[in-house]
């Protein structure tokens, strides 16, 4: 049985999965535009949580 995580995941990269094709459809440059989007949402969520918290920390 899958984890919770892992149905997120799946589900996530559908979702973009989707979008990539209807813009795909609607124009082959919005299509780019959208998978090249969608691919730095994929890298950002996959990144572990303590590269993703960019900002300085203060004492």
């Amino acid at each position: 049985m899958p984890s919770r995580d892992q149905v997120r995941a799946v589900l996530t990269v559908a979702g973009l999965a989707c979008l990539v094709a209807a813009a795909w459809v609607l124009h082959l440059a919005a299509g780019l535009a959208v998978a090249g989007v969608c691919l730095l949402v994929v890298e950002y969520l996959a990144a572990p949580a303590s590269e993703q918290d960019s900002s300085p920390k203060r004492r």
